[in-house]
């Protein structure tokens, strides 16, 4: 997915929109043997939106919210049933971003605490018969650490890209005959195009 920023001269203010994957650095295990191993990542469409504000030459400060556009999904699957285990997940951060003045590349990095909560979404079939729920997650605190590059494209315009890795302070939560679900930590891997105001 793209990444659309809209973002100031220095001591301006931005806003940018975001999209790109995510990759969960958590898993879950089955209570059932003989299931599918759940004990792997799973992958997830994310959106977020920053407001930040250049208070020194290079640094902004500002924050952020976002949740996932497609959730991550664990699935088992046998000749007579199916079941999926999905984790919606949602943030708000509060970040510092820095931009040292290099060119043409303009690399930056971002560190910043966050709230983060999800839901989780049970389905089994099975013949005929259906059964769905789902629970809320509790929200629980965390820090997100960042870097990438802005690369200018013609006047105002550049092409962002960005990595960065969630780490959300939980242990584990449970799920519908899961024995656990550790953390939510989780990988971010987005791109797309700037436009300065």
């Amino acid at each position: 997915m793209m990444l659309l920023a809209l973002c100031s001269e220095p001591g301006g203010t931005e806003i940018t929109v975001l999209g790109g994957l995510g990759l969960s650095d958590y898993d879950m295990t089955s209570l059932l043997p003989g299931e599918i191993d759940f004990g792997r990542q799973a992958g997830a469409s994310c959106f977020e939106v920053r407001l930040g504000h250049e208070f020194f030459r290079g640094v902004s400060l500002g924050f952020g919210m976002g949740l996932d556009l497609a959730p991550f999904e664990w699935r088992a699957e046998s000749d007579s049933s199916s079941r999926s285990e999905r984790v919606e997940e949602g943030h708000v951060d509060v970040f510092a971003d820095w931009s040292p003045e290099l060119r043409p590349v303009h690399p930056f990095a971002r560190l910043g605490v966050t709230l983060q909560w999800g839901t989780l979404i049970r389905n089994y079939i099975h013949g005929d018969y259906l059964y769905s729920d789902a629970d809320a997650v509790p929200t629980a605190p965390g820090v997100v650490a960042g870097a990438g590059f802005r690369l200018p494209v013609s006047g105002s315009a550049r092409i962002l890209c960005e990595a960065d890795y969630r780490m959300v302070f939980r242990d584990e939560f449970g799920g519908w005959q899961v024995d656990e679900v550790r953390g939510m930590n989780n990988w971010r891997f987005l791109l797309g195009l700037g436009v300065g105001l």
